[in-house]
């Protein structure tokens, strides 16, 4: 009998089943070797995250040795690089400026490590080719949902507008709150390539819905069943010029002083802007129903 070792690629979740198990065909084996299977959507969306309920299965019902590795974990070992920060200058109750080398020639997202903190901040980002003249890049942005759950710190990307600026600044409002601490500052430079395998989902049931009142627009995405989420893209048409706070969040029943109530959980934060791609990571998100809400504010 031959063993067939099979190498498994788990990418972005699809459409799911109602079914405890579910079983899927592979074909074209037909010599020993090492092969390089897509995992069926339809079996991705029920199985485990780890796997550990997935088996592969000769025709004689015997099962085949297999490991497989996540698109996840390419994510993470792909190319970090790492910026040098030249200076770090807190003036108290007013700002923090922090300096950094910028060695891609074309940038437009950043990832910054910031130490845990209870509270949002606003930043300015600046660029200069020689640390006297500085050039305005964006203003009054916003970092917010600062605090980890499960570490010391957390890591928030932010879209910038793309520049090739040899210099940045980031200028962090300190006037109502104490400063925040930057630990690090770096750039996924193969942010696409390491999502260019991901499979879209298409059998989401989508409902837009502006909330004049409120200034926001929600948008409810609802499957029909749990997904397993790498990435969002937001494809804006109009208008030509943007910049919008949105959240990622779900709405959990949970009991509270012996009744059921509907309560809001945040799960990701970020930026829209007209001078990025506006492509997020979701780090596996893993849900059936969640809602978009994008803060128009007055503009």
């Amino acid at each position: 009998m031959k063993i067939i070792k099979i190498f498994l690629i788990l990418l972005m979740a699809n459409a799911g089943i109602a079914q405890n198990s579910t079983t899927a065909k592979i074909t074209n084996i037909n010599k020993n070797g090492l092969y390089k299977i897509v995992l069926p959507t339809q079996i991705r969306s029920i199985s485990k995250e780890d796997l550990s309920d997935f088996r592969i299965l000769d025709s004689k019902g015997n099962e085949i040795q297999y490991f497989y590795k996540n698109t996840n974990e390419s994510i993470k070992s792909c190319d970090i690089i790492e910026f040098n920060i030249l200076s770090e200058t807190i003036v108290p109750k007013k700002q923090t400026t922090v300096i950094f080398e910028n060695p891609i020639s074309n940038i437009d997202s950043l990832i910054l490590t910031i130490a845990n903190y209870e509270g949002e901040k606003t930043y300015n980002l600046s660029g200069s080719n020689d640390q006297k003249q500085w050039y305005g890049l964006s203003n009054n942005n916003e970092l917010y949902d600062l605090n980890s759950e499960k570490g010391l710190e957390i890591s928030k990307i932010i879209s910038i507008p793309k520049n090739n600026y040899k210099f940045l600044k980031i200028e962090l409002d300190d006037k109502k709150s104490l400063p925040i601490k930057i630990k690090k500052i770096s750039n996924n430079n193969n942010y696409k390539t390491a999502f260019s395998d991901l499979l879209p989902v298409d059998s989401a049931n989508i409902k837009i819905t502006e909330i004049k009142s409120e200034k926001k627009t929600r948008v409810h995405i609802l499957f029909d069943y749990e997904q397993y989420l790498n990435q969002i893209k937001f494809d804006i048409k109009e208008p030509k010029l943007y910049k919008r706070f949105a959240t990622i969040y779900k709405i959990v029943n949970t009991k509270v002083k012996h009744k059921f109530i509907d309560q809001k959980i945040e799960l990701i934060g970020f930026e829209l802007n007209a001078g990025s791609k506006n492509v997020f990571n979701l780090s596996n998100l893993h849900e059936k129903d969640f809602y978009i809400e994008i803060e128009n504010q007055d503009n």
